[in-house]
């Protein structure tokens, strides 16, 4: 399609960074074959958290066959963060993926430049269905991305490429256009690709003789068939239900993330020692809902809330073995949600 619709091509690779882009052009036809296989592979998935829906929400190219009748470009995107680390050593720590500006706001900002892009060149149907998605479908982001041709998976099951390793976010947008927008030729070449990627090896081939992450993942997830992302730490500082003494034991002084895999993977950059991210724990306690929206409110933990955040501070506390002031635990105890951590 690039010698088809060159200028689109060559107005994205100004826009977004070399291999952080991949496109599908699908038809009525080419989603029911993709979505034939991709049920298959999603029904193998024993994953079931407050972030995983159940497979029967999961299928993006039924779903799209049957709400936009499959006539679709899909153009999907990465952006790469800088992986931080703290520099002080008695501060809380957000990863870097979340500690600087909200990657769903930023995404979403770059893939309205390429929808202009798409919308100046494609034969689209309208611009009123235009769809994106940064962290808002029932769809496994990751597994469009991945169709589309971003990367292959890591033994730490995040997508991987060669420049940036698996230090990116991804968003993508649907753009619905006319029937018959492609030749039967096209069309049947597409598929082909398409169905050749679906199928393709999955495994990033700098994993297939390096366990860095397995070693180096505290709980154990890293290099599973499949991804346990109830007991991933990651997770683990976003959940809401009471968390058990061992979670709270390995989320250590994070806040909110975990890069245990990404610190150790070989393609990615060495982590930037950084203040960015840091978290005066004892300071925090005491943020009003005011103030943690100003502080916070333009960054990827802010979705979360600050009860959530609250509660990490306390166990962050615990784990370094500090006591909360008196004044905190006097405060804190009353209240049911957080008086579990208080020691």
């Amino acid at each position: 399609m690039r010698n088809r619709w060159r200028n689109m091509y060559d107005e994205l690779d100004r826009c977004i960074e070399k291999q952080h882009y991949g496109i599908c052009y699908l038809t009525p036809q080419i989603c029911e074959q993709l979505s034939q296989r991709h049920q298959q592979l999603i029904e193998g998935l024993d994953v079931k958290t407050s972030f995983e829906p159940l497979p029967e929400t999961r299928n993006f190219f039924r779903d799209l066959l049957s709400n936009d009748e499959g006539n679709a470009v899909v153009i999907v995107i990465a952006q790469a963060y800088a992986v931080t680390k703290p520099i002080k050593r008695d501060t809380g720590f957000i990863e870097g993926g979340a500690s600087g500006e909200d990657y769903h706001r930023t995404l979403r900002q770059l893939l309205s430049k390429v929808a202009q892009i798409a919308i100046n060149t494609l034969p689209l149907k309208n611009t009123d269905t235009i769809a994106y998605h940064v962290d808002t479908s029932p769809y496994i982001d990751r597994e469009i991305a991945f169709v589309a041709g971003l990367g292959e998976y890591g033994r730490h099951h995040q997508l991987m490429t060669e420049s940036s390793g698996a230090g990116f976010n991804i968003g993508y947008v649907v753009l619905p256009v006319r029937e018959h927008y492609l030749s039967q030729e096209e069309e049947a070449s597409e598929c082909r690709r398409l169905l050749d990627r679906i199928n393709a090896e999955r495994l990033f081939l700098g994993c297939h003789t390096c366990n860095a992450c397995v070693n180096a993942c505290p709980v154990g997830i890293c290099g599973e068939k499949e991804m346990a992302r109830d007991r991933c730490i990651s997770y683990t500082t976003q959940k809401k239900e009471r968390l058990t003494e061992e979670e709270q034991r390995h989320m250590g002084r994070r806040i909110y993330g975990c890069s245990h895999c990404i610190y150790a993977c070989p393609y990615d950059s060495d982590p930037i020692e950084d203040h960015l991210g840091e978290v005066d724990l004892i300071e925090s306690l005491s943020l009003s809902q005011r103030h943690f929206k100003k502080k916070y409110g333009h960054t990827g933990i802010a979705w979360r809330g600050l009860r959530i955040f609250k509660r990490n501070c306390i166990i962050a506390l615990n784990n370094r073995g500090i006591m909360l002031p008196q004044v905190d635990k006097d405060r804190f105890i009353t209240d049911e949600f957080y008086k579990p951590y208080i020691k």
